[in-house]
């Protein structure tokens, strides 16, 4: 929910007309990340993930699937597909919220610094 909120809310403040975000969700994906587990887990990641999870180029897809041209801004993209999301998405004093508060905590405010 806040990748699309914050993809929509990006489209709000900066426009769709040069850029357009959307909020991709590719499921869980057998990356390095598991690089870092505790040891104890590791076993995971050798033996369980790779059976289970999707490999990174089928979780490339869905990233893929958000560059075309049918997809609108502001969209959600599950498994490659446009999906269904909460209507707490569309509650634009939740974005705005969301905005501000990620932007106190990292410093930084992309539609301001792109003005």
């Amino acid at each position: 929910l806040f990748m699309l909120v914050m993809a929509r809310e990006l489209n709000r403040r900066l426009g769709t007309e040069l850029v357009s975000a959307v909020a991709v969700n590719p499921g869980a994906v057998n990356s390095d990340i598991w690089r870092y587990a505790p040891e104890k887990y590791k076993w995971m990641s050798r033996e369980l993930y790779p059976r289970v999870f999707k490999t990174c180029e089928q979780g490339a897809l869905s990233v893929l699937a958000g560059l075309r041209n049918d997809v609108s801004p502001g969209s959600l993209i599950v498994d490659e597909r446009s999906a269904n999301y909460s209507p707490l998405a569309n509650d634009l004093e939740l974005g705005a919220w969301l905005w501000e508060t990620a932007a106190s905590a990292s410093g930084v405010d992309i539609a301001a610094a792109a003005m």
